[in-house]
């Protein structure tokens, strides 16, 4: 069975076999074209500025580690009135990249067939294979965790037209039915 994957609006690769031991500072702005593209694969109404500042640095023995923050400038439909909505998005990023088989990917030993996984813990380190990483990535999936999905202009509030809150509650029917007298 064939999943059809949508592809991240921009690639930004990077060769970790030039990585330098003291790392590599990279400072990203995207053009006009890959922010309409983000805007597009987000479902904004647009993307007025993306910029990523992060370090890729050696983990461990042949680990990658990427750290550093993205900030972008985005509008998007308010969820009550569809106005448009100015945000500013502001994340950190931080991600483990192993080469695929590296031992550290194994999962530890289960015991007694139970895993214990704690929630707020670290990730799981990303798996690459070859060579070079897609920064652009992780850099587009954490900017996507600080977008608002329920961003709302200040004061917007839904107006729920004809419905009786206290007639169409499952508790008020339980009620009227309760109150209803029995047939013998």
């Amino acid at each position: 069975m064939t999943h059809d994957v949508k592809p991240y609006p921009f690639d930004y690769k990077f060769n970790v076999r030039k990585l330098a031991k003291k790392g590599q500072m990279i400072k990203y702005t995207a053009g006009e074209p890959e922010r309409s593209a983000i805007a597009r694969y987000y479902e904004l109404l647009s993307v007025e500025a993306f910029q990523v500042e992060c370090v890729v640095a050696p983990w461990k023995r042949d680990g990658v580690k990427l750290s550093g923050t993205v900030v972008a400038s985005i509008a998007q439909p308010c969820a009550v009135t569809a106005e448009p909505l100015n945000q500013v998005v502001r994340e950190s990023i931080e991600f483990i990249y192993l080469p695929e088989g590296s031992r550290l990917l194994r999962p530890p030993a289960i015991e007694d067939h139970e895993m214990v996984l704690d929630p707020e813990g670290e990730d799981v380190p990303e798996k690459f294979i070859g060579d070079s990483i897609n920064l652009a990535a992780a850099w587009l999936e954490t900017f996507a965790l600080g977008i608002d999905p329920f961003a709302r202009i200040e004061g917007a509030q839904f107006v729920e037209e004809g419905l009786d809150r206290q007639r169409d509650s499952p508790f008020s029917v339980l009620a009227e039915l309760k109150s209803e007298p029995k047939m013998s």
